[in-house]
């Protein structure tokens, strides 16, 4: 198997694992609610369908899959289609984004909601998909602004 074959097979596993991990979580937790934490109002474990976007924003399901669906596909793309323009460490990124992505979709698809169970302060509430949603934006800004980025991407560039 050729090196750029490993790496698109190690980069779908990342996806999936994230995405199932979060599953696991959301399956757990719906199965054993959990009563106390010890940090309340800072970290509290809760149960809560997110029907809309980010912070529940009301949008209709049938604008929410479309726009997952097409956002998806181009982080694949991104991550196994032109990986002349993104170095290891971007596509990894991309990788957490699209599992958090596809782990939440499964949700919309079974449920018609996004199970989130993890409250922030007691103003937000997320999921595992979402962390790594958010983790996976930060690096890959990081990885974007990287000072020697374009050189290496300049470097790609010309030998394609």
């Amino acid at each position: 198997m050729s090196p750029e074959r490993c790496r698109a097979v190690f980069f779908a596993a990342l996806c999936a694992s994230v995405a199932a991990v979060d599953q696991a979580a959301k399956y757990f937790l719906r199965a054993h609610p959990v009563k106390h934490w010890p940090w309340p109002g800072v970290f509290e474990f809760t149960a809560h369908a997110n029907y809309g976007l980010i912070g529940d924003t009301p949008v209709p399901q049938y604008v929410i899959l479309p726009v997952m669906c097409a956002i998806m596909a181009y982080l694949a793309y991104k991550i196994f289609v032109s990986f002349a323009y993104e170095t290891p460490w971007s596509r990894a990124a991309l990788s957490l984004i699209l599992g958090g992505a596809l782990g939440n979709l499964l949700d919309r698809l079974r449920f018609g909601f996004v199970f989130d169970w993890l409250m922030l302060g007691n103003t937000s509430i997320l999921n595992l998909a979402d962390m790594a949603i958010g983790l996976g934006i930060l690096w890959y800004t990081y990885c974007f602004f990287r000072p020697n980025r374009l050189k290496k991407v300049d470097k790609v560039k010309d030998t394609v």
